[in-house]
């Protein structure tokens, strides 16, 4: 079975991660309260790829399976050579290319459960009958997708911060 893709590399982040945890002999519950969680739940969707890592998750699981944190996020040996901001900064490079495809996907996702909403509501005013309940739901999937984006946009925006950097535009 061919790896999964996934946003973070080559090979699937999630699973480089399950590959640490499990080598750690860690469940998953027992690595989320390593890394601050109050779920497993929180560990299992960074392994699945449901839920993108922060910059600063990204360094607390490598500082806890003292891992390379560039193998971490591309799943390719760190070059040689490079100061540790040189390094970080292209990783944040990678990373906020990476946001930026998250964002796309998100309100892209919003755009389309907004449509399928508002063909709902226009069905509704034409004395149509809808099921509600499947509307509350995408509006749940909007609010949810919206907060993701929100996530997303704060992550990079600290990680920007942090390497003493100004703005970025979405």
């Amino acid at each position: 079975m061919p790896a999964k893709q996934n946003i973070l590399g080559d090979v699937a982040f999630g699973e480089r991660l399950r590959f640490l945890r499990e080598k750690a002999g860690l469940s998953q519950d027992a690595l989320a309260q390593k890394l601050g969680y109050k779920r497993s739940s929180s560990v299992s969707n960074l392994e699945t790829g449901k839920s993108p890592p922060d910059i600063q998750i990204l360094q607390n699981i490598a500082s806890c399976f003292n891992a390379n944190l560039h193998w971490l996020i591309t799943g390719k040996p760190s070059p040689d050579g490079e100061s540790w901001r040189e390094s970080y900064a292209d990783l944040f490079r990678m990373y906020s290319a990476d946001g930026g495809l998250w964002i796309d996907h998100l309100r892209a996702e919003i755009a389309d459960r907004t449509k399928e909403l508002n063909d709902l509501h226009e069905k509704e005013s034409r004395g149509k009958t809808i099921n509600h309940l499947h509307a509350e739901m995408l509006n749940e999937i909007i609010r949810d997708r919206q907060g993701k984006l929100s996530q997303v946009k704060d992550h990079l925006q600290r990680a920007v911060h942090r390497l003493g950097g100004g703005r970025i535009e979405y």
